[in-house]
């Protein structure tokens, strides 16, 4: 019988472990999703601002083919 509680206590102490993890692994997965977000949204600003400097050095470079030399 001692063997059999200490079975026991040994399959509860697991599955509060697995439990744990499991709660551990949710967690991860909405910090991983966060910082998932966070980053497409920085490659969005990124982009734009590449695309506004383009924008304004083609300006620059259209401007100075006009103005005479």
């Amino acid at each position: 019988m001692d063997v059999l509680k200490k079975l026991e206590a040994e399959i509860t102490e697991t599955k509060t472990e697995v439990r744990m993890l499991k709660e551990r692994e949710l967690e991860t997965e909405v910090s991983l999703a966060t910082l998932d977000a966070e980053q497409d949204k920085n490659i969005s600003k990124m982009a734009k601002a590449e695309a506004d400097a383009a924008g304004k050095s083609a300006d620059a470079m259209a401007k100075s083919e006009i103005t005479p030399s």
